[in-house]
């Protein structure tokens, strides 16, 4: 319970607007939701938020970076791919996470444990990050998901 508090202290933090990079993330979010409002069953297309970011605020963000993503997976995608792209996403990470839920129950051994705190570690950092799109971040949650998840076919018959 008392590593409830900084956790709740630092999700509040999140929507602070007294801090720049706070501002910006939710001034992305916003925007990401405007994209998705102008297509909202296909998205802008892959890659194009950025295109679409340039286009909606032109001049700099108040912490003088270049963005070209909106730091939330999900409304990411959802600007990008409108709510068909994101309903298939949230399929496919639903299965994911119900698969490793299920593997922790039939064996709750480190492995199992490791991959379900991982995967909802992977999910919980994509509310403020796109790691979804990087390669090397989501090609290891997926290793470690088929790593975790071997003999599991076998096991079943």
């Amino acid at each position: 319970l008392m590593a409830a508090r900084p956790l709740l202290e630092r999700f509040q933090s999140i929507f602070d607007r007294g801090h720049a990079a706070n501002y910006t993330r939710l001034e992305l979010w916003q925007l990401a939701l405007t994209v998705f409002k102008e297509r909202p069953l296909l998205g802008a297309g892959p890659d194009n938020f950025g295109t679409r970011l340039k286009e909606l605020h032109p001049g700099p963000f108040d912490d003088k970076m270049i963005h070209t993503q909106a730091h939330n997976v999900f409304f990411h995608q959802l600007s990008e791919r409108g709510l068909i792209g994101f309903a298939m996403l949230l399929t496919f990470l639903g299965f994911l996470w119900w698969k490793s839920v299920q593997r922790y129950r039939r064996k709750p051994e480190f492995s199992s444990l490791w991959l379900l705190a991982a995967f909802n570690a992977f999910l919980v950092m994509n509310l403020t990050e796109n790691s979804f799109q990087k390669a090397t971040v989501w090609m290891f949650v997926v290793f470690l998901w088929v790593w975790t998840m071997r003999g599991e076919r076998s096991a079943d018959s």
